[in-house]
């Protein structure tokens, strides 16, 4: 029981539940605005603690950078994601229209966030991202970066990305990765 009160927990966010009896009570309707608080007192006091899955250590990023330098779409992608420091979707969904001069304008589509709260995103490019960028134009296919499938709402298969990672002991970069390293990319290097 006291392994799944994080989860129980978060079945229940904070406010959220709270805001929507408030509504319903605004509305007149027959609610009980103590609802969540008796949702919450049989789950008791959390005694599990929560630990933090790893992420690749940054000082680990420049030798696994170093390993980057056959120009492969799947290495050109990590290499953005390295030197932009951009969430993972923006990368492997990059167009090459998006770039225009030493500027890349990410669409809000594209970026984290609540729909129409978010805006364009506008990354400087250093003249190392451009030489990527360069480098990738060879995959072009539509406009689209080489990694990306035609449209934003496709899945991507990332069983290649992986691979390659998984060879060189950075699947902290990709989708798939084993259970000891995180996801996240550059961005949550330690």
């Amino acid at each position: 029981m006291h392994k799944l009160t994080a989860i129980a927990i978060k079945g229940l966010p904070p406010g959220k539940c709270e805001d929507v009896l408030q509504h319903a009570a605004a509305l007149e309707l027959d609610v009980d605005l103590q609802a969540v608080l008796k949702a919450k007192a049989p789950l008791g006091a959390q005694r599990h603690t929560v630990t933090a899955v790893p992420s690749m250590p940054w000082q680990d990023v420049p030798g696994f950078y170093a390993t980057l330098q056959d120009p492969s779409p799947v290495n050109l992608a990590l290499r953005l994601l390295i030197l932009t420091g951009l969430r993972s979707l923006p990368v492997r969904f990059a167009r090459i229209d998006e770039v225009e001069g030493d500027i890349w304008t990410v669409p809000a589509k594209k970026m984290k966030g609540r729909r129409g709260k978010v805006e364009a995103f506008r990354v400087p490019l250093t003249s190392k991202v451009l030489r990527v960028i360069e480098l990738a134009k060879v995959y072009e296919r539509k406009g689209l970066s080489p990694s990306c499938p035609q449209d934003l709402d496709q899945r991507r298969n990332d069983v290649s990305d992986d691979g390659a990672s998984r060879t060189r002991g950075a699947a902290a970069w990709l989708p798939l990765q084993p259970a000891d390293l995180a996801r996240r990319g550059d961005r949550s290097a330690a």
